[in-house]
């Protein structure tokens, strides 16, 4: 889903409340003015308004429409929060696409945001950046998605092999580095 600009924050105050005990987007009654006719406000209001904002759309975030424009709601509660367009991704810390709490939102680059990507299913019992070959336990690592891989080393161990990847992770990743993640 491309990621469009927003529109204006004093609109979107029009539009929602937002629980930042839930995370939840709540339809607010909603001015005459955002509508063609008088009967489209009362219909629309009548349907929405007091209700939960958003559905689950493409990727499993929740997806909100306005002027049939659908947007994700966690970059319209970033908005809300700071009133700009949030310069670059939104992740979820928890990897839980729908949590939009406070707490759990951050700005990320996309590299960032790919750091905290939830774990994929797994084809070997081997720790992450661990592989075994001729006996060894070899470490390497991604440092980004578009780098080659970088050869940190051979081990007897795999719990030697993930030190050598974790010592060479987490400092590069930070604040987005998960032991659950799979980024590169």
């Amino acid at each position: 889903m491309r990621k469009l600009a927003l529109p204006d924050a004093a609109y979107l105050r029009e539009c929602f409340d937002y629980d930042p005990d839930t995370g939840f987007l709540i339809w607010k009654t909603r001015p005459r003015e955002h509508f063609a006719n008088d009967g489209a406000c009362r219909r629309w209001n009548g349907l929405h308004a007091g209700g939960v904002a958003g559905g689950i759309g493409p990727g499993g975030y929740l997806i909100v429409e306005i002027k049939a424009v659908p947007y994700r709601v966690h970059r319209i509660i970033w908005k809300l929060l700071t009133g700009q367009d949030p310069d670059n991704e939104i992740d979820h810390k928890n990897k839980e696409k729908t949590d939009n709490r406070r707490e759990n939102l951050r700005e990320a680059t996309p590299q960032q945001n790919c750091f905290n990507q939830p774990k994929r299913r797994k084809t070997s019992d081997l720790p992450t950046g661990v592989y075994f070959n001729r006996g060894r336990y070899i470490s390497q690592v991604r440092p980004h998605a578009k780098a080659p891989k970088v050869h940190l080393g051979c081990f007897s161990t795999p719990e030697e092999a993930h030190a050598a990847y974790l010592a060479y992770v987490i400092p590069i990743r930070g604040e987005f580095f998960s032991e659950q993640g799979n980024g590169p």
